[in-house]
């Protein structure tokens, strides 16, 4: 009997051990048993440039505009020295646009003979202009045509002109009138003498006086005129009258000698 209870109570003893060692394994495996979540690979993927458009945004799509190009900054806009040949002739516009020109106005765009070169973007336009005169004014008309078929209709001119040559000459008088004739009696009757070039130009009574200190003057007074005549009155039957003539040009050139111009009335 005491044999058969030793037995048992190690029989307890080695199921309480193993069921020990049972619990104790559940618990450990359990707790091992938790996944740690994966971290994600990245892969780079190829993507096109977005030139400053974010991915959600559409390109741009060009729209007609349905305005003709704004020309502007003409040049030359002014006199050009007199021994200037050759000068270029330039604009500006708003867009990118092809411009013609035509020294005639009114000339449509499609009927413009001559195209001006362009900048690389388009937007400066230019042509040199050749065979320039001195003392000669020239006056070119531009139209232009910008991408999305827009032309002007109206004349956008560049205007200018090459100056005189330096003048230090006195003008030239020719045709003096009357000289040395008889005239028919009568109360008045008039003078006159041409020039080369515009001039204003007086007269005295008194050979070898000063231009400045003459008196009377021959119109025009304004000195544009290349013809100048005056009016003499109160003449008398019989008498010969002398007369003596000095003119200016624009440039300020003063005859120093005398034209004379010299008639007699009838008795």
């Amino acid at each position: 009997m005491q044999q058969e209870k030793g037995q048992i109570e190690i029989l307890l003893l080695i199921l309480g051990i193993i069921g020990v060692l049972i619990f104790t394994g559940f618990f450990k495996s359990k707790g091992n048993s938790e996944v740690k979540p994966a971290v994600p690979s990245y892969q780079k993927e190829n993507v096109a440039p977005s030139h400053g458009l974010k991915p959600s945004e559409p390109s741009p799509v060009p729209v007609s505009d349905g305005i003709a190009p704004y020309r502007f900054n003409p040049a030359p806009i002014e006199g050009l020295p007199s021994n200037t040949r050759q000068t270029v002739i330039s604009l500006g516009t708003n867009e990118k646009a092809i411009c013609k020109y035509s020294s005639i106005s009114g000339v449509s765009y499609d009927a413009m003979q001559y195209t001006l070169s362009n900048s690389a973007d388009g937007t400066l336009h230019y042509a040199s202009i050749t065979a320039l005169n001195e003392g000669t004014a020239y006056n070119y008309y531009v139209k232009c045509l910008d991408q999305s078929g827009n032309k002007n209709t109206n004349d956008f001119v560049i205007a200018f002109w090459v100056d005189f040559p330096a003048d230090f000459t006195p003008p030239v008088l020719s045709n003096a009138y009357p000289s040395g004739d008889s005239l028919p009696v009568g109360s008045f009757t008039i003078i006159g003498v041409s020039t080369n070039e515009p001039a204003s130009c007086r007269y005295s009574w008194a050979q070898g006086t000063a231009y400045d200190s003459m008196s009377d003057s021959l119109s025009p007074a304004d000195g544009t005129r290349r013809y100048h005549t005056a009016t003499i009155t109160g003449l008398v039957a019989g008498k010969a009258y002398d007369y003596f003539v000095r003119c200016k040009d624009l440039s300020g050139n003063v005859n120093m000698g005398d034209v004379k111009i010299n008639f007699n009335l009838t008795p």
